[in-house]
């Protein structure tokens, strides 16, 4: 049989988590100090004989032993590493104030089950009727005392007066203890179970005024100001004006914690819980607390009682293990923040293929927008070629009925002259001098005429092939003219798609980069949870940062972080403009100017980075400055409309 201390010291051991086997021995139950190099198992030491032994002149069952418990055995860096190693091996030191709320709740709860182990229990079952004759029969006419000061039963609320009136268990047992009681009496079972009701009442009500107590206490200090998400830590780290703008559509998919929102709603509820609960277990113990008097009817009303006792043990149980679930919960927070962390990961990546091939489609588009432009071009070139030589063949086509006109007319005058000529030579058929002049003229004009028909055929046949060709003309230039146009809406359609391209992918880098934030700010959360130093330090920033609120630093600070993307490279001329208290001379204005100069030249900074720290450097000398300040120096540079911004921006602290 095993001491209870080392059988104690054995389940502490492993409630601790640890799989390591107890100080001193190795994995295999040998001690450790039997394996030590210089020490022998048949019990000589070579340190006591004189006799020190190497490595190689060590018996061989040493040496074997040592060297497999050398590779059995873990380092006391493996069995406590350090907090950074832990966190990368899984292991994280736990927070003060969850081990606390589990303590507290631990106890409580083992107080309250010890209570219930030995008072409400199975064999803890009472006749309280037997108990109240016991007592209002035997034995208090020994005493010489009555259950009540008229022998009527007393409500709760009524007080008894009377000296010789039994009013509750404390008397009771100081008057076990006083009077004398026949022996009969005291070894009933009666009065002992009445001797058990009064002890049992006694370590009640000592024992739910202290858990009450203890659990509000661990609520107050620990659970409700310590086990929460620590939103409110954010907004000192990651300011609203350095967060990068999201489109809306993107606002509800990307700009929310679940986990700490969920865990904030998670916190407040169980508190909320958790107050009901002592409340509730405050109104049964008041209840309870009224039937204490006189002591005869706390013992008649036993069955209430016992109820009432063991709603009020639920009630503290029910504490305890919410509060012992917060805890645990609020340990396994980390954890849940880092498989927010992951997902959150997995939506970049896959943001990350989005983008890569948005960026190929947008490629893509560009080269077919390229083509399409030289479409356009071409088909461009050739319907002005084709209008022009349209237009050309159309004065020429003009030209040749003009022409066609001309000898049509030439030809109806010909043949009058003709006509007539018949028609006088038919007056005069002799031959004679006049005759054959007609003759003569006729024939020419015959000649005539068939010359000028000849000639309007071949204009006719030439009217009908530049009709052909203006017709080939107009038809291929309506036709680059339909290929013109149409390339030019394709090409515009596909220009609309690239624009579209082109704000999807800020889209998705906008969310990638706020996918960013809402990682590191998650990291955040974690570091404040698992370090007790940050969880400090982050307390620290949160006063100062309400602290500077209060003075107006803040509002300061917030205006020099919107002016400096505004400003450029007239940081300089703003330099010399901003008032410093207590004063600062041009000279030291120039030095400062060429300090921040080399500085951005060293570190390869952006005027806009560079102006912010001017600004930075300006609060620092001028540490009783406003935003008015400000402005005014604005103003004063002619930088009007960036002032009147930030006048809008922070009316009511200039008003103050």
């Amino acid at each position: 049989m095993k001491h209870p201390s080392e059988k104690n010291k054995k389940t502490a051991t492993k409630s601790n988590g640890d799989d390591y086997s107890e100080e001193g021995t190795f994995p295999d139950g040998s001690p450790a100090h039997s394996l030590h190099p210089n020490h022998i198992q048949n019990g000589s030491d070579s340190s006591v004989n004189n006799s020190p032994r190497g490595r190689k002149n060590r018996p061989e069952h040493t040496r074997r032993a040592y060297i497999a418990a050398a590779d059995n055995r873990r380092t006391q860096s493996e069995r406590r590493p350090s907090d950074k190693h832990g966190r990368l091996l899984g292991r994280r030191p736990m927070n003060p104030h969850v081990r606390s709320t589990r303590e507290t709740a631990n106890q409580v709860g083992h107080q309250v089950k010890a209570f219930k182990r030995e008072h409400l229990g199975a064999r803890s079952k009472f006749d309280f009727q037997a108990c109240v004759k016991c007592l209002e029969d035997e034995i208090l006419p020994g005493w010489g005392m009555s259950p009540t000061d008229d022998g009527r039963s007393q409500t709760g609320t009524e007080k008894t007066t009377g000296s010789d009136v039994l009013r509750d268990y404390e008397q009771f047992l100081k008057l076990t203890l006083r009077k004398e009681t026949d022996e009969s009496i005291m070894g009933s079972d009666e009065y002992i179970d009445l001797v058990s009701l009064a002890k049992r009442a006694r370590d009640f009500e000592i024992l739910v005024p202290d858990c009450r107590r203890r659990l509000q206490s661990c609520l107050d200090q620990h659970a409700r100001p310590h086990l929460v998400s620590l939103k409110q830590m954010l907004a000192v780290s990651f300011p609203p004006s350095s967060q990068p703008l999201l489109h809306t559509d993107n606002e509800g998919k990307d700009a929310v914690l679940r986990t700490v929102d969920e865990y904030d709603t998670v916190s407040s509820e169980k508190a909320a819980t958790v107050d009901q609960k002592l409340e509730d277990l405050s109104n049964t113990y008041k209840s309870y607390k009224q039937t204490l008097r006189p002591f005869a009817e706390f013992v008649r009303s036993g069955d209430s009682n016992t109820a009432q006792m063991k709603s009020c043990c639920t009630g503290l149980l029910e504490v305890c293990r919410g509060l012992e679930n917060w805890a645990e919960q609020d340990d396994e927070y980390p954890e849940t923040l880092m498989q927010e962390m992951d997902e959150k990961k997995g939506e970049k990546e896959n943001l990350q293929q989005e983008l890569k091939q948005a960026k190929l489609d947008k490629l893509e588009k560009k080269e077919k927008i390229n083509r399409l432009r030289k479409k356009e071009a071409k088909a461009a070139q050739l319907y002005v070629q084709y209008r022009t030589s349209r237009d050309r063949l159309r004065d020429r086509l003009g030209e040749l009925r003009e022409k066609d006109i001309m000898l049509q007319e030439r030809l109806h005058t010909r043949r009058e002259e003709l006509n007539i000529l018949k028609e006088s030579k038919a007056e005069n058929p002799e031959m004679t001098p006049r005759s054959q002049a007609l003759s003569e003229s006729m024939n020419k004009l015959e000649a005539s005429i068939e010359k000028l028909e000849s000639e309007r055929k071949i204009t006719r046949n030439h009217i009908k092939r530049v009709e052909s060709e203006v017709k080939q003309a107009n038809d291929r230039a309506y036709e680059n003219k339909v290929e013109m146009v149409t390339f030019r809406h394709q090409r515009e359609e596909t220009e609309k798609e690239s624009k579209r391209q082109e704000a999807e992918i800020i889209s998705l880098r906008e969310r990638m980069a706020r996918l960013d934030e809402l990682c590191e700010k998650l990291i955040l959360v974690r570091e404040l949870k698992i370090s007790p130093e940050a969880y400090r330090k982050g307390l620290r920033d949160m006063r100062r940062h309400e602290a500077s609120k209060a003075d107006g630093t803040q509002y300061l600070n917030d205006a020099c972080l919107q002016a400096a993307p505004a400003l450029g490279k007239k940081w300089r001329k703003l330099y010399f403009y901003l008032p410093f208290d207590p004063p600062r001379t041009v000279d030291k204005r120039q030095r400062d100017i060429i300090l921040l100069d080399t500085l951005a030249s060293r570190k390869d900074l952006t005027e806009n980075e560079v102006a912010t720290k001017s600004l930075e450097k300006w609060r620092t000398f001028h540490r009783h400055g406003g935003v008015l300040d400000l402005t005014l120096a604005l103003r004063a540079i002619h930088k009007n409309g960036l002032a009147r911004k930030i006048e809008d921006c922070y009316a009511a602290q200039l008003e103050k």
